[in-house]
C-alpha cells in the first residue's frame, strides 16, 4: 500500500491499533504528540534536513516522545517517510476514523445564549436521526448570533440562525423588486 496523505497514515495506523486493541490509547498518544510538535519549527527543519542521517532523526524522536511500542514504531515510520510534519493532520484524521468506527458524531453547536438541558437533549435526538449516529455535541455561545443555532458536523454547516433567515428574506424581497 502506498502512503502519502494524512488520511492514508491514519487509516493504516487505526487498523493496526485495532489489531492490538489500543485504538483509543493511540488516539490520545497521537494528539499529545501533535500538540507537542505544533509550532516546533526547528524540530521540523531538523527532520527535513538531508544533512542529518535518518538514524539521528529517529533516535531524537524516540527520546523525545513516549508511548506504546506501536506508537513509537509509527513515529519512526513517519520520520523515515518524511511525513512527521503531517502529524497534526494524521491525528485529526485518526480521530475521525475512530469516531466513525465507534458510531460517534462530533458536532459543534453555536447559539446566541446557553442552551438548557431539555433543549440540548431534544437537539441531540434530532441530530442522531439526521446523522444516524450518536452526536457528541460541544456547545458554545456565539455573541454574533441574534438567535437560532449554527451546527458544524464534519465539513457540513447547518445554519438555522435568525441572521441567515433574515438574509434569505432580504434576498427574496430584493428579487421581487427587480
Amino acid at each position: 500500500m502506498a502512503f502519502g496523505s494524512a488520511r492514508d497514515f491514519a487509516r493504516a495506523l487505526f487498523a493496526v491499533a485495532c489489531e492490538h486493541k489500543i485504538e483509543n490509547q493511540m488516539c490520545v498518544e497521537l494528539h499529545e504528540a501533535a500538540s507537542s510538535v505544533a509550532g516546533l519549527d526547528k524540530l521540523r527543519d531538523f527532520l527535513l534536513c538531508p544533512a542529518f542521517a535518518v538514524s539521528e532523526k529517529t533516535e531524537l524522536v524516540a527520546r523525545a516522545f513516549h508511548g506504546s511500542r506501536l506508537f513509537k514504531n509509527f513515529l519512526d515510520l513517519c520520520v523515515r517517510r518524511k511525513a512527521f510534519g503531517l502529524l497534526p493532520s494524521i491525528a485529526a484524521e485518526y480521530k475521525k476514523v475512530l469516531d466513525s468506527a465507534k458510531g460517534r458524531a462530533p458536532v459543534r453547536v453555536f447559539s446566541a445564549h446557553p442552551l438548557d438541558e431539555p433543549s440540548r437533549s431534544l437537539l441531540e435526538s434530532k441530530l442522531k436521526k439526521m446523522f444516524g449516529r450518536k452526536p457528541e455535541a460541544s456547545y458554545e455561545v456565539d455573541g454574533s448570533l441574534l438567535a437560532g443555532l449554527l451546527i458544524k458536523y464534519e465539513d457540513k454547516v447547518i445554519d438555522a440562525s435568525l441572521s441567515r433567515q433574515l438574509k434569505i428574506i432580504r434576498n427574496e424581497i430584493t428579487e421581487e423588486l427587480k
